[in-house]
């Protein structure tokens, strides 16, 4: 029996991620960013962002991922930082190749539906 591919939904938002509800959130991240615009989202995850920069693993590099778990009140998500690069090199073509990288994180864990931010 062949199984059916769903491509994952994409939408792009500037609302806090503590707004959102969706399988899979990704976030661009540059490089240096210690993501002032979303206060909230390292409680959310649980000081998972945190251990991960102190182990080298999260550091803004380009197309970097890193997937972790977010959880806020009753809605358990999964939260993707992907790697931007340096802020001044941000372009419209790179944030369509970050979410390309969190599309394919998405189909990699099975996911049906992501969005995207910022």
């Amino acid at each position: 029996m062949q199984t059916v591919h769903r491509t994952p939904s994409f939408s792009v938002t500037v609302r806090p991620v503590a707004e959102l509800d969706a399988d899979l959130i990704v976030i661009p991240m540059f490089e240096g960013d210690d993501l002032p615009d979303e206060p909230s989202l390292e409680e959310a995850c649980r000081g998972e962002i945190a251990r991960a920069r102190g182990r080298g693993e999260l550091t803004g590099k380009l197309y970097e991922l890193f997937v972790t778990t977010w959880t806020t009140g009753r809605i358990v998500s999964r939260v993707a930082l992907v790697g931007a690069g340096p802020r001044v090199d941000f372009t419209a073509d790179r944030l369509r190749r970050i979410a390309a990288t969190g599309g394919l994180a998405a189909r990699q864990r099975r996911r049906a539906g992501s969005g995207s931010r910022r």
